[in-house]
This record gives structure tokens, sequence and C-alpha cells, in this order.
């Protein structure tokens, strides 16, 4: 099977173990060998783009004193990944380049780069692409490239069904749906992890992933109904894994005696946590400042959530398409309100009925078969075959 020479431009490559660099490390799987990456992460690459530009370095050390400057940051990436970019394809062969949203400057860079050396071009969104950001500099430059960057290239890849719908009602173009896939290994995990089903006391209920002002009603809610349960003699506790900054989170309320705050090191310290826990809680928020957005995600963290083998707890709004694929499927219990007591009763019905957590967990199982690898990853290998004109 011949893959085309692929060059990446993306904020976090593989192995990081970044959500949208592990996703696109199950995707090339196999064939690391055809893919080459123009990134910021520390070491050598990093290295390689500051020092391709004086002006970029000496931004760079500006912005270190001067915190509100950051909000340029991306413009400087950007012109340091379109010299490196220049440089690769100057130095070798190859077939397409691949920009990966959500950073925005990558993405970009990787279009400017295509352009300028006649390649093909592909966008790969893991996101809306103007509507996530939250940078008002970052938001402005959004509006003004999105149609230009989506009609003009030579294929879209979508990772949600909802973000997919959006773009070819709002551009008239056909984005290429690859949805999450896992790989056999971690299905193998799944399988392993989901006995035994009993849960401790007390129950463990596990939150991933970074808190945010903008979307915290959800989890706030949460923490009501734990006090709740924790007041009615039913002990409960909530864990926050996630570069959270303990101090900030009590300032909005996510505290107190039933709330726990970590930060781990490493992918298997964290899954070995999720695999500890009785529940793992997913959810969106109902007044956000995202509402497009929030509608159409599929948060990375529930492909984790299924390998650890352990029942899923999802608040959200009843319009998001996260919501609905997971009801869909019923690989999670869901809850479309705020409301504390909807919110005990769901934790109830996890921590006591056996049978249905089972259920729950064995969906989970089907979900991950039905998007291995080895169903997903030819998906992907077609886009580029057919975006270089490979028959």
């Amino acid at each position: 099977m011949l893959w085309p020479r692929t060059l990446v431009f993306t904020a976090k490559d593989p192995p990081s173990s970044d959500a949208s660099a592990q996703v696109l490390a199950r995707l090339i799987s196999g064939a690391e060998e055809r893919f080459g990456f123009v990134h910021p992460e520390d070491g050598t690459p990093r290295q390689r783009l500051t020092s391709t530009s004086v002006s970029v370095r000496r931004a760079l050390k500006v912005m270190s004193q001067w915190p509100m400057l950051w909000r340029f940051e991306n413009i400087w990436w950007y012109h340091a990944a379109v010299r490196e970019g220049i440089r690769q394809v100057d130095q070798s062969k190859w077939d397409v380049v691949l920009g990966c949203h959500p950073n925005l400057a990558f993405a970009l860079a990787a279009a400017k780069v295509a352009r300028m050396k006649g390649l093909p071009y592909i966008l790969y969104l893991m996101d809306l692409y103007a509507e996530s950001r939250v940078n008002p500099i970052d938001k402005v430059w959004a509006r003004a490239s999105e149609r230009k960057l989506l009609t003009q290239a030579s294929a879209v890849i979508c990772l949600t069904k909802g973000v997919q719908q959006h773009y070819a009602r709002k551009y008239g173009i056909s984005p290429v749906l690859i949805p999450h896939c896992v790989m056999e290994s971690e299905i193998a995990a799944a399988v392993v992890s989901k006995l035994p089903l009993g849960v401790g006391s007390p129950i463990i209920i596990t939150y991933s992933g970074g808190v945010y002002q903008a979307r915290l009603d959800s989890l706030l809610a949460v923490k009501q109904a734990i006090d709740k349960l924790n007041a009615e003699g039913f002990p409960a506790r909530l864990l926050v894994l996630g570069k959270n900054d303990p101090v900030q989170l009590a300032s909005w309320g996510i505290s107190g005696p039933h709330v726990n705050v970590r930060h781990l090191n490493g992918r298997g310290e964290f899954m070995e946590t999720l695999r500890r826990s009785d529940i793992l809680l997913s959810t969106i928020a109902f007044k956000s400042a995202y509402p497009l957005q929030d509608q159409t995600c599929f948060p990375t963290k529930t492909l984790d959530y299924f390998i650890a083998g352990k029942p899923i707890l999802v608040i959200a709004p009843g319009n998001c398409n996260y919501i609905s694929d997971m009801k869909q499927h019923r690989c999670a219990i869901t809850v479309e309100s705020r409301d504390v007591n909807w919110i005990t009763s769901a934790i109830r019905q996890l921590a006591t009925d056996m049978p249905y957590r089972g259920k729950l967990v064995d969906a989970g199982v089907l979900w991950l078969n039905q998007n291995g690898h080895n169903r997903i990853q030819p998906l992907f290998l077609n886009t580029l075959k057919e975006a270089c004109g490979w028959r």
C-alpha cells in the first residue's frame, strides 16, 4: 500500500499526548515514514522554526516580557512555519500538504506553502474553523481567511458529522467525513478494562480536560449534585484531571471537600486513573459563548473513556450532535438538563444498576470496533490519493 508523501503542518505532532496529535497518530499508524512535520514542539523542530527568522526570535523574546502580546503569537508562528515548510519542500519531494486545525497559524501556513510550491492542499478540521476562536486577533484572521481556505482546498476533512454538514451548507462544498479511529490494541484494552463492574465507596466521578469559564455551567451542576448526594448519605467525589489551576477552579465554585483536582504525568497514568474511576463525566455547556462550536463537537476524550471500560455520564443540551450520537449508540447515560435532581438520579443509577453499567460499557466497546483503525485509515489514504490525482 503506497502512501503519498505528506508534509503535515500541526501545532502538536505525534507522539505528543495532545488530543489532536493522538487523532493524527492513529490515522498514520504504520505509514509514519511517508509523513514529515512542521510544528513548534520543544526540541530541534521548535529551535529550527524560531531560528529561521531573526524577527520571529525577537518577537518571541518581547512577548515573553509582555503577556498581552501573546494575542499575536500565531502571526509569528505562521511566518516561521511558512519558512520552515518552504525549506522542507525545497529539500525533499512531497506529494501533498496537510494543514491541521485547530491551530490557525499552521493550517494557514500549510496553504501558503502548498500554493507557492504548486502542491495540493488538504485542510483537516478537528473543530469549526472560525467559530472556535477565542483570541480576538485569531478570530478576525480566521473569518477573513475561512471562505478562501475551505473552497480552494483540494480536500477538506472533517472529524465530526456536525462540522461536515455545517460547511456543506455554508459553502456548498463536499467535505470528507473521517471520524475518530482507534487502534486494535486499544479495543483489546477496552475489553479487558470493562471488568469488574462494581463500584467503590465513595463513588469516583472523573472529569478530564480543561475547564473554562465560558463552558462552566454543566460542571457546576455536577458539583452541586455530588454535594447533594453526600448530604443524603451517598458518598461521592468529583475528580478533575488536567492542567487546571485549583485556585482558579475554586474561584469558579469547583472546590470543596468532595472535589479533587489532579495533574497527571503521561498517558499511562491518565488511563490508569480513568480505569480506577467509577463514572466518567463529559459535559457541554448550556449557556456557551460558542454555541455552534458546542453543537457540532465530539470531545476526543470520549475515546479514552470507552477504552477505559467505565460507564459515561454525558450532561449536554439536547440540540448538540454529541448527545445525539451517544444516545443513538446507547453508550452513555445522558442528561439534557442542569437540573441537580436529574443528575443525582443518573449518578445513583450508574452506581447501583450493575446490568445497566455493563450494557453501556459493551456499547462503548462496540463503538470502538465500528471505528477501528482498519476501517477508518483507508478513508484517509483514499483522500490523500484523490487530492494528488492518484488512481
